[in-house]
């Protein structure tokens, strides 16, 4: 069960971070409407292929700790059989 203390800190931290929130959405509006327009469609484009690659590294790297479970398990499964 949560505290009182803990409940005022938690909102505490909401307000600020809703305040920072705001300051950073201010500013990054007036930075952005100041640049090119192709050099936000290079960088929405740029921003966009870094998600894939993550995506399919990601992907990969489960792909592969599934397979090494699996091969762990059969190797425990012989172990067991002999």
């Amino acid at each position: 069960m949560m505290t009182n203390r803990a409940t005022i800190l938690q909102l505490i931290a909401a307000v600020i971070t809703i305040c920072l929130m705001a300051v950073l959405h201010d500013w990054l509006g007036w930075y952005l409407h100041r640049l090119d327009p192709k050099f936000l469609q290079g960088l929405a484009v740029g921003i966009c292929l870094t998600i894939v690659i993550v995506l399919m590294a990601l992907r990969y790297d489960h792909r592969k700790s599934v397979a090494l479970t699996l091969r762990e398990q059969q190797r425990t499964r012989n172990i067991i059989d002999l």
